[in-house]
């Protein structure tokens, strides 16, 4: 009972299938999930946009909506669906096989972990800088641009930010893996039989940027919400010294609005911490001597392996509703 719950320098055989179980049961939820939004946006992305003059104003954001902001949460979906392939099929081998991973395997299933998980992390920023150009600068609370629309206003700024965010969130992970292999710094875990970078690369390859990329996120979506919350006491402002006669309905639609916004960002960087808080603790914690380097505690390894797998899943949650909710 004592490896269950407190520090053990091996995994047994049972506890390591219960790490691949739970791993493999997250991935398969975050696989369905992607796949999801993708087929969602598939079946979506040749429809019309076309909108009569006499429809309301609120109507052309509902039927156009966010046929740019679709293709950001495509390209994320696309990045959560195949680093979930990556480690199901890994986990999958790892409770079939009972003997440790070829090495070439372990090279093969860790760089495509490695480079569709850091690829879904750098895509989720690119969506902050979106939002944060959609919401602020262009004060477009509905997402409501498409690349027809913006061609013929001749703005080809979110087509360019989306050919950017492209090559840099599939360049990046990829140029990161490739120093990962000519180094040789993927190992077999001799704690577990799961493949992983070695210590103290770990830290440098992976939660580094994980913790950046949290950051990141956390002062763009403050800046929007900090921006919003301005503008909106500004307005309630101009309404209470009388510059707007009839604005008491749109200001309470306003502030709903703005209040939704602001749930919707904060849930994305609440997902991410939940994804990814405990494999950040675990990994920080070995490598600032807080918790053992010499051995792992087995319910802290069974969240981190269940959580950051679920990424797929949660982000179709957020994500996937705020076609809905966010405009």
């Amino acid at each position: 009972m004592s490896s269950w719950v407190h520090c053990a320098e091996e995994f047994t055989s049972i506890q390591n299938n219960i790490l691949a179980a739970a791993s493999l049961t997250s991935c398969i939820l975050s696989i369905n999930g992607s796949c999801l939004l993708i087929s969602h946006f598939l079946r979506t992305a040749g429809q019309s946009s076309s909108i009569s003059a006499s429809s309301s104003l609120s109507s052309p954001h509902r039927k156009k909506r966010t046929y740019i902001f679709e293709r950001f949460i495509f390209f994320l979906s696309v990045a959560d669906l195949f680093s979930s392939l990556a480690i199901a099929i890994s986990r999958y081998h790892s409770i079939v096989f009972t003997t440790r991973s070829k090495f070439l395997l372990c090279y093969i299933f860790r760089s495509a972990i490695d480079y569709f998980w850091i690829s879904s992390w750098l895509w989720t920023v690119a969506i902050a800088v979106y939002l944060f150009r959609t919401i602020t600068l262009k004060n477009d609370l509905f997402l409501a641009e498409t690349l027809s629309s913006n061609r013929r206003n001749k703005d080809y700024s979110p087509l360019i930010l989306l050919i950017l965010a492209n090559l840099t969130c599939w360049t990046l992970p990829l140029i990161q893996v490739f120093i990962f292999i000519k180094y040789d710094l993927f190992q077999i875990s001799s704690r577990q039989q799961y493949c992983m970078l070695q210590e103290p690369y770990d830290i440098y390859g992976w939660e580094i940027p994980n913790v950046v990329t949290f950051c990141i996120n956390f002062t763009i979506f403050t800046v929007i919400i900090v921006l919003l919350n301005y503008r909106q006491c500004r307005a309630s402002a101009a309404q209470s010294s009388g510059q707007f006669s009839a604005g008491a309905s749109r200001s309470h639609h306003n502030l709903n609005l703005l209040i939704n916004v602001q749930k919707k960002l904060l849930s994305f960087l609440i997902v991410f911490l939940i994804c990814w808080g405990f494999d950040i603790f675990q990994h920080f914690g070995t490598f600032l001597h807080v918790l053992p380097r010499s051995c792992a505690y087995f319910w802290l390894s069974l969240f981190q392996s269940f959580f950051a797998s679920l990424q797929g899943f949660l982000n179709c949650i957020v994500y996937g509703l705020s076609n809905n909710t966010i405009k």
